[in-house]
């Protein structure tokens, strides 16, 4: 069985991984093959930032602690709250920069 730790470790890394593949397929599916590379490197460093701080704020808010998300439903309500304080942190960054 694996360790609290592992689990986390895994965990953090499958976020980090759906993040960037979900940025990675959205500017697939809106922009030509011959921009993408020019247009990924563009938006590697405001979605960079945006990603940690959401990872930032799904730690805080305990998402990673296996022990405190034994159900689904605290689950839920964390990722949930977590969600609507890192997506308006992420519109004031994309608004003001």
């Amino acid at each position: 069985m694996l360790r609290t730790r592992h689990r986390r470790f895994i965990l953090f890394l499958g976020d980090i991984g759906t993040l960037w593949a979900g940025l990675v397929a959205v500017l697939a599916l809106r922009y030509d093959s011959e921009t993408f590379g020019e247009l990924f490197l563009l938006h590697t460093i405001p979605f960079g930032i945006v990603f940690a701080t959401y990872i930032l704020t799904l730690y805080i808010a305990g998402s990673y602690d296996i022990r405190a998300t034994r159900t689904t439903r605290d689950l839920i309500k964390i990722i949930a709250i977590a969600s609507m304080i890192s997506g308006f942190i992420a519109v004031l960054l994309f608004y003001f920069i």
